[in-house]
Formats: structure tokens, C-alpha cells, sequence
């Protein structure tokens, strides 16, 4: 647009002399020479302008698919991690069925829950005896009963178990 002000400017054809001269000769053939500039100019512009479009959505186009590709990745990623752990807890249920039911057929119906119940008591008094362990004060009389104390505690609870 700018060199076609300067040509005007110096005198010289331009989009702005035929649209000049239109407007002041008024006549068809100088109104349909400025419509078609009009139109070439027009189609310049659009061709400018739809160049530059693409030039600029280009990149947030490829942006899209890299992220659109990434989030699908993570899906897959989840669903196989989900295929993984029903596998498996099914793999674990069926190990317990079988437990269950061979406790059952040599007579020693809900010993897995019994043993599982000891355990958790065992863990829990464990936790109980280290922190006693730590309050104890080696030097003194009193270590050596409160360690005793513990031991039974331990032996008591682990004959439990066993019967």
C-alpha cells in the first residue's frame, strides 16, 4: 500500500490514481478498471493475510496434537496400570480362595483369619516394645525387668500364634 502512495505521490499508475480518476471521469470503463484493481488488490491482501494466518496457527496446530498425543499416551498408560492391578487383586483373590478352601478341607476352617488377627496384634505390640525400648534406661535395675517383661510379652503372644 505504501508503494502505491509513493507512486501516486510521484505522478507515476497506481491504485490510487485509477480510483481517483474513476471517482472524477466517472465513466464505465474507468469504474470497471478501478473495480478491478480493487478486486487484484483485494485478492492480494487475502492471499497476505490467509499466508500469515497459517504461519501464526501453524505451531498452536502442532502444539494441540503434541498435547492431544500426550493426554492419549497417559490414558493408554492408565488403563494398562488398571489392567495390571484388577489382574492382579483377581490373582489375589483366587490365592486366598484356595487357602480358604484347603483350610477347610483339612479341618482348620478361618486359621488364615486367626493368624492374620495375631499378626496384626504381634505388629502392634512390636510397635509398643520398640518404643519402650527406647525409653529404657540401660544403667538402672528397672531395664533389665522391663526388658524381661517384653520378652514374655513376645513369647506369650508368639505361643498364641503357634496354638
Amino acid at each position: 500500500m505504501e508503494s502505491e502512495l509513493n507512486k501516486y505521490q510521484q505522478g507515476e499508475s497506481s491504485i490510487y490514481g485509477v480510483i481517483e480518476s474513476a471517482g472524477k471521469i466517472g465513466g464505465k470503463d474507468e469504474t470497471d478498471e478501478a473495480l478491478n484493481v480493487m478486486l487484484e488488490f483485494q485478492e492480494a491482501a487475502n492471499q497476505q493475510i490467509n499466508a500469515k494466518r497459517n504461519e501464526l496457527l501453524s505451531p498452536i496446530l502442532q502444539q494441540e496434537r503434541e498435547i492431544l498425543n500426550a493426554i492419549d499416551q497417559s490414558y493408554q498408560n492408565t488403563i494398562y496400570a488398571n489392567a495390571t492391578l484388577t489382574a492382579y487383586l483377581v490373582s489375589v483373590h483366587k490365592v486366598k480362595e484356595s487357602q480358604s478352601e484347603t483350610l477347610t478341607i483339612v479341618g482348620l476352617n478361618g486359621l488364615d483369619t486367626t493368624v492374620t488377627n495375631r499378626l496384626i496384634e504381634l505388629s502392634g505390640f512390636v510397635d509398643v516394645a520398640l518404643e519402650k525400648g527406647g525409653k529404657i534406661d540401660i544403667k538402672s535395675n528397672e531395664a533389665q525387668q522391663q526388658i524381661e517383661d517384653i520378652v514374655n510379652k513376645i513369647k506369650e503372644l508368639t505361643n498364641k500364634i503357634t496354638k
